[in-house]
């Protein structure tokens, strides 16, 4: 058996599958993974007899793939209920049939344990746990083949590129070799002096008509090359379109009279964009310059600016006022705070005086005391002694 074959056993008309079973995994240890330690299920080889549904119970210590090895084609291993005189230790003849004769109450609990045990067979299907090694190489096969999912779509995106940009070079060399290197400057300026005119006119609008040829084309020259940097994506939008139109709908060889004309359409669309924005523009500032030209409206404006500076000002003035009376006021109960310090200072020193004046002359009672004390004891001692001689005599 190989590491990575599994062997499927049947619990209740489920299917479940033994994984890392090695050659010390016995028939106990696939019961006790399965249902659980202290069951009574057994591990089992289906079909063994002449009749159908018999079955025959291995020992718990056999190991597991000795029977998995020994297996017919029409056999299967599963998991059976022991008796209780048997106790799953013996090998014999079990027919499941045998169940019909219990009593119904039995068959309800027998039932019950049943679900139970599949239930928990549900939530581990293999005699060993997986330890976090086998589960982090899982999880590092999923990577490594979603990277080469990953791989081969960008290796696909690489190569359409490639071919785009392969369609593009020849549509470009096949344009070239037919209308000319310079077949899309053509196109967008035209061949003719002409061009220059119509473009000047164009451009000016109702203005003066007049000016050398060589001048416009010079002005279409640099306004086309400005209009192309302001509105890039536009040019190339445009230039697509207009070359996918002249490879389906012109000839290999068209005149240049339709090159042109396309070249001024362009052109006159791009102008009727900058003339709108400047006419926004314009529309723009009219409105400000009129507003400007309200006088009493910029007479209020400006009354109310300087009542609102006024107000400013005033409001400023108030409140230097005021922090200048804060800070007076400060100052002087800073000094009387110094003050009532100072004073502290000197009460204190005078109960430290006191405290000691006290002391001394409590000192100084206690002294008289013991030498009054002292004084009597003597004066009651002479006494006591004069007695005795009194008494003596």
């Amino acid at each position: 058996m190989t590491t990575a074959e599994r062997i499927p056993i049947w619990l209740h008309e489920k299917k479940l599958w033994i994984s890392d079973a090695d050659r010390r995994t016995t028939c106990a240890d696939v019961v006790a993974t399965l249902t659980g330690h202290g069951s009574d299920y057994a591990v089992a080889v289906d079909g063994c007899g002449a009749r159908a549904g018999s079955t025959m119970v291995a020992d718990p210590g056999v190991r597991v793939l000795k029977i998995w090895q020994s297996l017919r084609p029409d056999q299967k291993l599963c998991l059976q209920r022991t008796t209780s005189g048997s106790g799953g230790a013996s090998v014999g003849w079990h027919d499941e049939d045998d169940a019909g004769s219990e009593m119904s109450g039995y068959r309800g609990a027998q039932r019950k344990r049943r679900r139970e045990v599949v239930k928990y067979a549900s939530r581990t299907v293999h005699p060993k746990r997986l330890s976090n090694t086998q589960a982090a190489e899982e999880l590092l096969k999923l990577i490594l083949e979603q990277s080469d999912t990953i791989r081969a779509q960008l290796k696909k995106l690489q190569d359409r590129d490639k071919k785009i940009e392969k369609i593009e070079t020849e549509t470009h060399k096949t344009r070239s070799d037919a209308l000319g290197s310079n077949y899309l400057l053509d196109a967008y300026l035209g061949d003719g002096g002409g061009g220059g005119d119509s473009g000047g006119g164009g451009r000016n609008g109702g203005g003066s008509g007049g000016g050398d040829d060589k001048e416009e084309k010079d002005s279409g020259i640099t306004e086309g090359a400005s209009m192309e940097n302001e509105d890039d994506d536009d040019d190339d939008e445009g230039s697509g379109d207009m070359m996918a139109a002249q490879t389906d709908t012109l000839p290999s060889s068209p005149s240049s009279s339709t090159l042109e004309a396309i070249g001024y359409l362009e052109r006159i669309v791009k102008i009727n964009k900058k003339l709108y924005e400047h006419e926004e523009r314009m529309i723009r500032l009219y409105v400000n310059v009129e507003r400007c030209r309200d006088r009493d409206q910029l007479l209020d404006e400006l009354r109310k600016a300087e009542v609102e500076l006024a107000d400013t000002e005033r409001m400023y003035r108030e409140n230097a006022l005021l922090i200048r009376n804060t800070d007076t006021e400060l100052r002087s109960r800073l000094g009387f705070i110094e003050q009532l310090q100072y004073e502290a200072a000197i009460v204190d020193s005078e109960n430290e005086y006191l405290m000691g004046f006290i002391e001394y002359g409590r000192q100084q009672s206690l002294i008289e005391n013991h030498k009054q004390q002292q004084h009597q004891h003597h004066h009651h001692h002479q006494a006591a002694t004069c007695r005795v001689l009194d008494t003596l005599v």
